[in-house]
Parts: C-alpha cells; sequence; structure tokens
C-alpha cells in the first residue's frame, strides 16, 4: 500500500494537501472532502437522496487522525467525525 509522505491541513484555506512518493501533490478540499465522506449516516442520505447531501462552503477541517497504517479519520467544523478516508480513496480521489 501506498502511503503519503506528507500530509498538510491548510484550515484557512480549506485545503488538506497530500504529497505521495512517486512525486504526486494531491490538494483535496476540505468541502470536496466532508460530501464524500463513507461514513453509514453519510451513505444512507446519499442513497435514499439520490444526492449528496449540501455540504457548507464554510466548512474545514479541524483535526486529523491516523487510523492505523491504513487511513486517516477526518474531524470536521460541522461536527462530523465519523468517516474514515483510507489512503487508497484519496489517491483515487481528483485533485479540487
Amino acid at each position: 500500500m501506498l502511503l503519503p509522505e506528507t500530509l498538510l491541513n491548510d484550515p484557512i484555506g480549506g485545503v488538506l494537501e497530500i504529497i505521495w512518493p512517486d512525486g504526486v501533490r494531491q490538494c483535496l478540499s476540505h468541502r470536496s472532502l466532508r460530501s464524500r465522506c463513507r461514513c453509514a449516516e453519510c451513505c444512507s442520505k446519499r442513497l435514499h437522496r439520490n444526492a449528496a447531501a449540501p455540504v457548507s462552503p464554510r466548512v474545514k477541517v479541524v483535526a486529523i487522525e491516523p487510523v492505523g497504517h491504513y487511513a486517516i479519520q477526518l474531524f470536521f467544523s460541522d461536527g462530523h467525525n465519523r468517516g474514515v478516508f483510507p489512503w487508497p480513496m484519496l489517491r483515487a480521489f481528483d485533485t479540487v
């Protein structure tokens, strides 16, 4: 599994920057990360609404915690903190 070399959170700019060992640099917006949460609650809302729940453009990542060596848990300013983001899933996201 490919693990990032660097993880930088910019709460003012609303961007999570990930630099991978192969030189790929991703800049992912906090809003796009929040809208892609895969926790049971968010998945259920998307399933029943056929769309993602609206996410405030002001939402920010306020904390990050590792989940073993395979993922991170993101804590958002709207109080949401149940989604786990595995490294392969983050790597597959388009830079926003």
